[in-house]
């Protein structure tokens, strides 16, 4: 049957968020940090980006992840389900299968994809405008391998999960 709210089941998609926030909110920051710095001097101006604000992007893409779990976590929880599959003469339970499920995942976790996918999609852009810095200035073309596995990922992954969850 269904239960009522499970935290080992809400933990699944806030650990997701939260570990894309840190590790894929860091190397956009940065790579948005070579950037500006790039884009002002070809303008021919002088510009600085300061930690506080490369730190600011980070935390802003975390903060909008946390505002849409936390309306989830809220508003529809995931609940743990278990379905009887087979059962004996006797009616026990031969075979069962677990999962997590709610009425009202698909606009959360779509609004949560669309917002890592435009970061995804941003930043091989800004890869490719810093690529021509020399490494000791900037680490873009590894940045950009970073950012690359992380979109190869969310875009194989993704239908994965979503074949894979029926």
């Amino acid at each position: 049957g269904l239960g009522g709210p499970d935290p080992h089941c809400m933990a699944i998609p806030w650990l997701y968020s939260v570990g894309f926030c840190i590790t894929f909110g860091t190397l956009f920051s940065k790579i948005r940090r070579v950037y500006i710095i790039f884009k002002s001097a070809m303008d021919m101006q002088r510009t600085t980006v300061t930690v506080k604000e490369t730190l600011a992007v980070t935390f802003a893409i975390l903060l909008l992840d946390m505002i849409i779990l936390l309306a989830w976590t809220l508003v529809d929880p995931l609940k743990w389900k278990r379905v009887v599959l087979s059962t004996d003469q006797f009616g026990e339970t031969l075979e069962s299968e677990g999962y997590c499920v709610s009425e009202h995942w698909l606009p959360f976790a779509a609004t949560i994809a669309v917002l890592h996918f435009v970061v995804l999609s941003i930043a091989p852009y800004m890869c490719y405008v810093s690529r021509k810095l020399p490494t000791q200035f900037s680490e873009s073309k590894y940045v950009a391998i970073a950012v690359l596995s992380n979109l190869q990922i969310f875009v194989v992954g993704i239908p994965v999960l979503v074949l894979g969850s029926d």
